[in-house]
């Protein structure tokens, strides 16, 4: 969610500080366009969590994507309004040329992934003029589709550097040797889920609910967990000899949980139910 949002940030930044306001609508979508080429170019590894990684998501992530990708269909069925051709588009066009430029550029993402860096790759600004002649064809005609590919490209690359300060500061793992994954997610859903109606899990609770049969790996993710700070064991804490293990979030954890939006979307599910 952090990195869809941060992404979709830094290209609106970029097409606002590109004065493309009052400018008409063939000259806001090619600016727009490029300002996400700019970006998948300068840190591909964002461009395929954003356009690859994200398609394989569900829940908030899903969601997430989906408003991204209806807004863009919303600036590009603007097409409609304009040109002679432009009663002829339909409804559904404009969400083919997304979902076609979408598909586009993760192959081209895939490629350059796969090449591991061997062999120089075009970048994807390249693409512009071939992009732009696709998406203006149905609404401006075949006249202005070829002036789009004849054009040259913008002199300067239109997005910002990332702020790695901001991020640091938005992320509970900064600094740490720690990578999330998806079970490492579930493991800390599981946690907060439980810790609402119980005064701390088990071992044996949080790997059900989190779907790990392993209790050799639970145990030792969850120790884990807790030396980063993300878990406390209630248990430890009591001195207690011989009591079951009782996990808890400790308040990074919790706003680890938070910000992922897992707490969020369990709350919404459980209302709805």
């Amino acid at each position: 969610m952090a990195i869809l949002t941060d992404a979709e940030t830094r290209v609106r930044a970029a097409i606002r500080g590109a004065g493309l306001t009052d400018a008409g609508w063939c000259e806001q979508v090619r600016g727009g366009l490029w300002a996400i080429l700019s970006l998948a170019d300068s840190d591909p590894a964002l461009a395929r969590v954003c356009l690859v990684e994200s398609g394989r998501a569900g829940g908030l992530v899903e969601m997430a994507r989906e408003r991204i990708l209806t807004g863009l269909v919303g600036v590009v069925d603007e097409g409609r309004l304009h040109g002679k051709r432009a009663g002829v588009a339909g409804a559904l066009t404009a969400e083919a040329l997304i979902g076609a430029i979408s598909a586009v550029l993760a192959a081209r993402l895939g490629e350059q992934a796969a090449s591991h860096g061997n062999g120089r790759r075009a970048p994807l600004r390249d693409l512009l003029g071939e992009l732009m002649s696709m998406i203006v064809l149905p609404y401006l005609g075949p006249g202005a589709a070829r002036r789009e590919l004849a054009r040259p490209l913008p002199k300067t690359v239109a997005v910002e550097s990332h702020n790695v300060d901001v991020i640091a500061e938005a992320d509970p793992l900064a600094g740490s040797s720690m990578r999330l994954t998806y079970r490492t997610a579930r493991v800390l859903l599981a946690a907060a889920q439980l810790g609402e109606v119980r005064a701390g899990a088990s071992n044996r609770q949080i790997a059900e609910h989190a779907g790990v049969a392993d209790q050799g790996q639970i145990s030792k993710l969850l120790s884990r967990l807790e030396r980063h700070g993300l878990l406390t064991n209630a248990a430890k804490d009591s001195g207690a000899r011989g009591e079951a293990n009782r996990w808890m979030l400790t308040r990074i954890g919790q706003r680890l949980v938070r910000d992922i939006g897992f707490l969020e979307a369990n709350r919404a599910e459980r209302s709805a139910a």
